[in-house]
């Protein structure tokens, strides 16, 4: 069988619309494990969503002329809960570690 591989973003913004979006996140997981049973392989980028741009917003609020550097480092973090969330959802199925530099 040839080698598949499915690369998608899964915005942050899919996962946490307003709270975690359990049905959505749940019903990813069996769509992609369906495929990864049938010798697919996948990688997955997450984003921030509207969680990133509320804490974004609230920064901006709390801190004036605060830089930009500062309101992407939050970004980031909270990307990284969002890849977090599906690293433990796919369980046995996801890599050990999260890679935070696409190039290593």
């Amino acid at each position: 069988m040839e080698h598949k591989h499915i690369i998608i973003s899964v915005g942050g913004s899919l996962i946490v619309p307003k709270e975690v979006d359990t049905n959505f996140v749940k019903n990813f997981r069996d769509l992609v494990v369906s495929f990864i049973e049938k010798g697919y392989t996948f990688t997955l980028f997450t984003g921030g969503g509207g969680v990133c741009r509320t804490y974004n917003n609230a920064l901006e609020e709390l801190v004036p002329n605060i830089e930009r550097g500062e309101k992407d480092w939050l970004g980031i973090s909270i990307t990284k809960v969002n890849a977090q969330l599906l690293k433990t959802v796919f369980g046995s199925y996801a890599e050990n570690e999260i890679i935070s530099d696409p190039h290593s």
